[in-house]
């Protein structure tokens, strides 16, 4: 009888450490897989290094129309996304306005810069005038493009090369110096992608 209770208690010893370890092993499973389920829905929700984006036509505020990620771009776009009522692109555009003027300070431009407002065109205009935006703006209210540029939240910040893809993209405000530096070397760069 104590033989039997001795295989009985090491029996279920063992059991009980191979459910604790099959619940182990489930919990990093399933831990794994929201992680890649996660990566995929910011991959098809946010902008990224190396996406590519169709070039678009879109509305100058100056009544013009201008061609984002033209395949006979000579130099990369320096690109601000934004709507006429988000908080945070308003206080972004000093830190665009300091942007747009070093990158708009060499002879010639080392890169073109663009705020692309995803707002109506009149309110457009009254965010510019207030805000004073010291860059060229145009507008991008068809629903498509807004997805195909992965700009569903904004603010977005983002050099687009002359490949056509995204060479560096951040979405929010840019509170780091570094996030600055590196968006400057992309521009720079165009042929590099910077990662972020």
């Amino acid at each position: 009888m104590g033989n039997r209770n001795r295989i009985s208690t090491v029996f279920a010893s063992v059991v009980l450490v191979g459910a604790a370890s099959l619940v182990v092993i489930l919990a990093r499973q399933n831990r794994l897989l929201r992680e890649t389920k996660q990566q995929l829905t910011n991959r098809i929700l946010y902008p990224y290094t190396g996406l590519f984006v169709p070039e678009t036509r879109v509305a100058a505020l100056t009544g013009d129309s201008v061609v984002l990620g033209a395949t006979t771009a000579t130099r990369p776009e320096l690109l601000f996304f934004f709507t006429t009522s988000c908080q945070f692109c308003e206080r972004s555009v000093p830190v665009w306005n300091a942007l747009a003027d070093s990158i708009s300070a060499g002879t010639p431009a080392v890169a073109s810069v663009y705020g692309v407002s995803l707002s109506s065109t009149d309110s457009t205009r009254e965010f510019v005038r207030k805000h004073r935006v010291s860059f060229p703006v145009v507008t991008m209210t068809d629903r498509r493009m807004r997805y195909l540029y992965r700009t569903r939240s904004v603010p977005v910040t983002a050099v687009l090369g002359l490949d056509g893809r995204y060479t560096f993209s951040t979405l929010g405000l840019i509170t780091a110096q570094a996030t600055v530096d590196s968006l400057l070397k992309a521009a720079r760069q165009p042929s590099m992608l910077a990662v972020q």
